[in-house]
């Protein structure tokens, strides 16, 4: 007879609760909104991350579609921060030559860079570098965004899914690394690496059920390869 327990279902974080990820939740206060454009497949994903960065994060929206209304759009990239005020998207995005159709908003350059500041909502492609590219070339709202480049100093942790290169970031990595950018915090330390070491834990669980030294890991709809921000390769 099958358990019914095993198939009883998180209603936080939708996941099945043998592998619950509320408890690795880490409350992170931050100024600027995130706002997360999630591919379907990832969204099915037991593995994807944006979960437990949602649940961890004081302004995270998360929006699953392939393809979004383009009124609907404006008003998620531009409505109000948390504060009432006026907010400028940015696109966490590798830069490409010609890709920098929007205005940079005010800042100090960096490394030839230019680093926002408060005041700017951060905005995420969730997906496999196939999906996030296939988003950004639906939406041309989002193409016209200045976009926010990474360059992490260590490796990813990321070491459940496939990566192409050791500087591609799962898209909670790249986005505490994002904020901390924005907010002119040290991701090494405070609720930003406290964050990133429960996302270690998270990491380290399944690896335990890969290797069936925990519970069974739950299976899932997606074949997506990737989640979130994956810079191409040098």
């Amino acid at each position: 007879m099958t358990s019914v327990s095993a198939r009883l279902v998180c209603a936080r974080c939708h996941l099945p609760q043998r592998s619950c990820v509320c408890a690795l939740a880490v409350p992170v206060p931050h100024a600027s909104p995130v706002l997360v454009l999630q591919h379907p497949a990832e969204a099915r994903h037991a593995k994807n991350t944006v979960r437990l960065l949602a649940l961890s994060l004081a302004h995270c929206e998360v929006q699953v579609g392939e393809t979004f209304d383009e009124a609907a759009l404006h008003a998620m990239l531009w409505a109000p921060g948390p504060d009432g005020r006026a907010v400028q998207p940015v696109l966490l995005y590798p830069a490409t030559p010609g890709s920098m159709t929007g205005s940079a908003p005010a800042g100090t350059s960096v490394g030839g860079q230019q680093r926002v500041t408060l005041g700017t909502r951060l905005v995420v492609l969730d997906g496999s570098w196939r999906q996030s590219r296939q988003l950004l070339r639906r939406h041309p709202g989002l193409q016209a965004l200045p976009r926010l480049g990474l360059q992490p100093a260590h490796a990813g942790g990321y070491e459940i899914r496939r990566a192409h290169a050791p500087h591609q970031l799962s898209t909670l990595e790249a986005v505490c690394l994002a904020l901390a950018e924005i907010e002119g915090v040290d991701p090494g330390h405070g609720a930003y690496a406290a964050l990133r070491a429960s996302f270690a834990r998270f990491v380290a669980d399944r690896q335990a059920w890969a290797a069936g030294k925990g519970p069974k890991e739950p299976l899932t709809d997606s074949a997506g390869a990737g989640d979130g921000h994956r810079p191409p390769d040098a």
